[in-house]
C-alpha cells in the first residue's frame, strides 16, 4: 500500500465509513455498492452524502448476489 501516514480511530462502523467516503472523494474514480440489507443500505447513504460517483445495485434484503449478475452490471456502461 505505501501509506504514508496511518491513524487509529476509535469509533463505530459508522465512523469507519465516513473515513472511507472521505478518503474516496478525494478521488474522481466512480465506484460500486452492492447492497442487500441494512449495511448495504447505509453505504449508499453514506455515497450520496458525500456524492461520491457511485453504482448502486440493490436486491431485496437477504437476498444472494449472483455472480453472474454482477459481471453483468459491471460490464453495463459506466455512469
Amino acid at each position: 500500500m505505501k501509506a504514508k501516514r496511518v491513524e487509529l480511530l476509535l469509533g463505530s462502523g459508522t465512523l469507519a465509513n465516513e473515513v472511507i467516503a472521505g478518503q474516496l472523494a478525494l478521488t474522481a474514480e466512480p465506484g460500486v455498492v452492492l447492497s442487500n440489507g441494512e449495511f448495504g443500505q447505509r453505504l449508499i447513504d453514506h455515497a450520496q452524502r458525500w456524492r461520491l460517483p457511485v453504482r448502486t445495485l440493490e436486491l431485496e434484503w437477504g437476498a444472494t448476489f449472483a455472480p453472474d449478475a454482477v459481471r453483468r452490471f459491471l460490464t453495463r456502461a459506466p455512469m
